[in-house]
């Protein structure tokens, strides 16, 4: 099932970036909200609510949110494109830089560029994972060597990466 739920994702992200987005990020954010939504559900008996784009006061406004309702946010998740690097301490774009240092005073949050998630407890670097291979996003791999490639997925280590979003 997870499997299954990886491949849609790629593909999505694929046909997305055939399209040439001008906002890739923006545009496959809610692909991603659906991976992690399809990741919590086969994680959690009553996995919390994925919320996009939630306004913090004095952070910034994080590209998704975990939150039980009547509860106040339980994580955050920041999105970056897949062409910016998986560690947020190579950060070049001063805005991405800025934006790191604020997140560091959340007590849960992660960073993806789609291909990876990034985890932290405040600033402290919690767990790092790949979601699925860079190559399976691109848009000239055909769907039988992204497929592959997905098959190869540590669903374990995606699974006990997210976890401390939810919990």
């Amino acid at each position: 099932m997870i499997i299954d739920s990886i491949r849609r994702y790629a593909e999505d992200i694929r046909t997305l970036r055939r399209a040439n987005p001008t906002n890739l990020e923006q545009a496959a954010a809610p692909h991603f909200q659906r991976l992690l939504e399809a990741l919590l559900a086969a994680l959690l008996e009553r996995p919390p609510v994925v919320v996009p784009e939630f306004r913090t006061p004095g952070i910034g406004r994080p590209d998704l949110v975990l939150a039980y309702p009547g509860q106040p946010p339980r994580a955050f998740v920041e999105l970056k494109s897949p062409t910016k690097p998986d560690d947020p301490s190579r950060y070049r774009d001063r805005h991405d830089k800025e934006q790191f240092e604020r997140f560091k005073c959340l007590p849960i949050w992660s960073v993806s560029n789609f291909s990876h998630l990034r985890t932290f407890r405040r600033e402290e670097p919690v767990d790092f994972v790949q979601i699925v291979p860079a190559t399976a996003l691109e848009p000239d791999t055909p769907d039988s060597t992204a497929n592959r490639l997905i098959a190869s997925v540590d669903v374990a280590a995606l699974q006990h990466a997210i976890a401390p979003l939810a919990l």
